[in-house]
């Protein structure tokens, strides 16, 4: 007899469904929305470069379940979901991830011009315990004047958990509309349980 399952939407692969789909509109419009409410990107054309969806249970970890994108710019942009950890493990292990596709873009001897920048976007399913934002942004800037423009690397936490916070501080009616404008998929993205049968 089939049985309903309480499924978080931070789940990774549940993330994954909902986005994997390179034929599928709704896919397509979820994932662009997430990046331009999130990063200064505009996305005129949107290509999932890894769109394997292995596992068969929502608990297995055997695939790669990040989502990696490509924008019809050039641009590469990862987005993953991180449920629970430290922050200053996973802001270090972020940082090594970008790195890693930082350098698989050339090999030995090619013009490093050719690098494009990697845009990371991690929705961190907790609090911002230090400064209580919604997103966090990281890049490389010159210490005098705080340019970022040649940056190779560009991260964003969303701290999911302060989608709650900040609704419950001021109010759903004085806060909401400015949350659900911006960052449209988050309010339900962050208190929604998704239920399936299995």
């Amino acid at each position: 007899m089939d049985k309903e399952k309480n499924i978080p939407f931070y789940n990774d692969l549940l993330f994954k469904y909902f986005v994997y789909n390179n034929e599928d509109q709704e896919c397509m419009y979820l994932l662009k929305t997430i990046i331009e409410a999130v990063t200064p990107l505009k996305c005129k054309e949107l290509y999932v470069k890894n769109t394997e969806l292995l596992p068969s249970h929502y608990r297995e970890k055997r695939a790669v379940l990040d989502v990696r994108v490509k924008t019809s710019e050039g641009e590469t942009v990862n987005i993953e979901i991180q449920a629970y950890d430290d922050f200053e493990n996973v802001f270090k292990r972020f940082q090594y991830y970008a790195c890693k596709n930082i350098a698989m873009q050339i090999e030995e001897g090619d013009d490093y011009n050719q690098l494009k920048p990697f845009y990371q976007i991690v929705l961190y399913h907790e609090y911002d315990k230090e400064y209580h934002e919604l997103v966090r942004e990281f890049s490389n800037t010159g210490n005098k004047y705080h340019d970022n423009q040649r940056s190779l690397i560009y991260m964003y936490f969303v701290f999911m958990k302060e989608i709650n916070r900040i609704i419950e501080e001021k109010g759903e009616e004085n806060n909401g509309a400015e949350i659900k404008s911006r960052y449209p998929w988050s309010n339900r993205y962050g208190r929604t349980e998704i239920y399936f049968s299995s």
